[in-house]
């Protein structure tokens, strides 16, 4: 094993939906950035491990939607109402 520092940071891209600015941090920390989606198996060896790398805070209008909690599996769903018969005009 080489005791060479990790230089390569994977983020996932694009970088503008992070609150920090994503080429700064790199730069104070000393990394490249590379978008971790496209990154090659070199790259992912020299990757720091998120443990080392700067934190990264997306934006309010990029975070994942939040979902009502769903009913557990065993309960059975709420009845529905038929919906009523029309009736037919001669």
């Amino acid at each position: 094993m080489s005791d060479k520092k990790p230089t390569v940071w994977l983020v996932e891209h694009p970088t503008h939906r992070f609150v920090e600015d994503v080429k700064a941090a790199a730069r104070k920390a000393g990394l490249i950035v590379i978008d971790a989606a496209v990154a090659s198996d070199a790259d992912r060896a020299e990757a720091v491990g998120a443990d080392e790398a700067p934190t990264l805070t997306l934006k309010p209008e990029f975070q994942p939607a939040k979902t009502e909690p769903q009913a557990p599996a065993d309960e059975a769903p709420p009845e529905q109402k038929p919906a009523p018969k029309q009736r037919k005009e001669s």
